[in-house]
């Protein structure tokens, strides 16, 4: 399927219900983190542009963000060059405000590639390109089976690990979406922020999937000679 610069349907677990997301959003700049789809993160914002941006997207009833993560971090507060152009929609599935800001829960929703700037004040918004996960290259059972080994090496690094969440184990194992499988390993493994950029920008899931594979076999080796 192409990308595509329609709004498009989303689900959406709080609600229940399908929303259509907007193609041109609020602009979420992240420092060193990376959100997946799927994945649900705490994010605080204590900028007045950002304050404002979410205040406005949550008035609207819209709740749909352009997450993306800094990659010029030598910057105070970001603009549309800062970040890089492929990035994810996030739902902003809760929001308290705080005297030092807003926190709020993020959840992944979908890859984007972030075209342009439509405005740059009160705060950042951008025209968005939905980036639709492209059809395997290789025959399907090449496809299960790295699956099935980044789960079996997912669950081993979070028995070895004493600082992962045990339970992690048993999420992972329940999936059985190579696409959605990776998404999770990446959002939920000490990789680095350059390294689950990368991922993300991996839109080819057999290529995804190997990528972690060599990380986790590390991963694992390392965890096992301690």
């Amino acid at each position: 399927m192409p990308n595509s610069t329609a709004p498009k349907p989303a689900n959406t677990e709080e609600s229940g219900t399908t929303l259509p997301i907007p193609n041109v959003l609020g602009l979420l700049p992240l420092r060193d983190a990376v959100v997946f789809p799927g994945e649900v993160r705490p994010v605080h914002v204590i900028t007045e542009r950002l304050i404002n941006m979410v205040s406005d997207t949550v008035a609207k009833g819209n709740r749909f963000v352009a997450v993306s993560t800094v990659a010029n971090t030598a910057v105070a507060e970001p603009l549309f060059e800062d970040v890089y152009p492929v990035g994810t929609v996030g739902y902003i599935r809760a929001m308290v405000k705080l005297p030092d800001g807003i926190r709020m829960l993020v959840q992944g929703v979908q890859r984007i590639r972030l075209l342009e700037p439509v405005q740059q004040q009160p705060y950042i918004t951008v025209k968005i390109e939905f980036i639709e996960t492209p059809a395997p290259q290789t025959q399907p059972e090449e496809v299960e089976a790295a699956r099935r080994l980044v789960g079996n090496l997912f669950a081993r690094m979070v028995s070895l690990s004493p600082e992962m969440d045990k339970h992690l184990a048993s999420a992972g194992d329940a999936i059985r979406s190579p696409d959605a499988l990776a998404d999770f390993v990446a959002a939920n493994s000490p990789l680095s922020t350059a390294d689950k950029q990368d991922l993300l920008e991996t839109l080819d899931v057999r290529e995804r999937l190997t990528k972690l594979l060599k990380f986790l076999t590390r991963e694992v080796q390392m965890l096992e000679l301690q």
